[in-house]
């Protein structure tokens, strides 16, 4: 997947995504390229069911307790890791958190 950054904070950002894509509930940024007007694109690995915003509007599933829990524990450790960096992720929403595998029966399957 590409992902286009623009704007003066650019370069320090995708550092950031290329920098810190080892932790698991990190979407991994495999490179960046910057491009003849000035954005540079990031190269990501693709999430499979979307962002969560998608999985809970468009399939219309009612997550149970335990589910909604797997969840934000690794919505939680994410925002840790990142946190330990000194980052502050600016803009968590449900359209930002990417779902790579979803399962309802299993949430320990689940991964975010």
């Amino acid at each position: 997947v590409l992902l286009k950054i623009e704007g003066a904070k650019a370069n320090r950002e995708a550092a950031y995504y290329v920098q810190l894509g080892s932790h698991p509930h990190i979407v991994h940024t495999y490179g960046m390229v910057e491009n003849d007007f000035n954005a540079l694109m990031l190269v990501q690995e693709y999430a499979t069911e979307g962002d969560l915003a998608e999985l809970l509007k468009e399939n219309e599933f009612q997550p149970s307790q335990v589910v909604l829990l797997e969840i934000f524990l690794q919505i939680i450790d994410a925002m840790v890791y990142l946190a330990n960096y000194g980052i502050v992720h600016g803009d968590l929403a449900c359209r930002n958190v990417l779902v790579f595998r979803f399962h309802n029966s299993n949430p320990q399957e689940n991964l975010v």
